[in-house]
């Protein structure tokens, strides 16, 4: 029977991924451990990873990850970066327990210092700004001048409070007969109309047309 055979696989191996443009930066983020530094890049440029390395490069130091912290803007990122790290200990925690069993001393340190990070994980700081502030006041609450047992506002329960605090505001005005109110109907601001009126206040106060005295 006659045919055309199959072509051999080639021997030749694919040419390893270039280090991106940025490599350098990147490095610096993750040993450049004494000093501060600013980064600026896109979403989904690599961000959480770089960062997430210099974590690991703090741990790795030796540094206890009670003095780690990772500030965040929304509960989504922190979550995220938490999940992160916690799996680059493990992962490291794995590699460097299974150099240590074919004879690296060295990696019998490193996988110690991981999992004593991972048994005090919850003593680093992972998490959003308005947790982080929170922490801090927590921390000192009589010298801020709250109440010990304050709680973070929702974003939920924010809309509630503003909006009552607003109809306070606009009854208290309408009361005492305030020209505001009337200056702001003349803009056409729906002063009754809760948040969304308050809205459009703030809008007005952020382009400069008027002043609001709020108290």
């Amino acid at each position: 029977m006659s045919g055309t055979a199959a072509p051999r696989p080639s021997d030749e191996r694919a040419p390893a991924a270039a280090p991106p443009p940025d490599q350098v930066a990147r490095d610096r983020i993750r040993t450049a451990l004494d000093v501060n530094i600013l980064v600026e890049a896109g979403a989904g440029s690599g961000k959480t990873t770089s960062l997430v390395d210099r974590l690991m490069a703090y741990v790795e130091r030796g540094e206890s990850v009670e003095t780690l912290a990772a500030v965040t803007f929304t509960r989504k990122a922190a979550a995220e970066l938490r999940e992160r790290f916690q799996v680059a200990l493990e992962t490291r925690t794995r590699e460097a327990r299974a150099k240590a069993e074919a004879g690296d001393a060295a990696a019998v340190a490193l996988a110690e210092k991981c999992e004593r990070a991972l048994g005090r994980l919850d003593g680093a700081f992972l998490g959003t700004i308005h947790s982080f502030c929170a922490r801090l006041l927590r921390e000192r609450p009589i010298a801020a001048g709250l109440d010990p047992s304050f709680e973070e506002v929702t974003d939920a329960a924010w809309e509630r409070l503003w909006a009552d605090f607003w109809r306070r505001w606009v009854d208290e005005r309408l009361i005492e007969d305030d020209p505001m109110i009337s200056e702001l109907r003349a803009l056409g601001v729906p002063v009754e109309q809760g948040v969304f009126g308050a809205r459009m206040a703030v809008e007005l106060v952020n382009d400069g047309p008027v002043t609001i005295v709020l108290g």
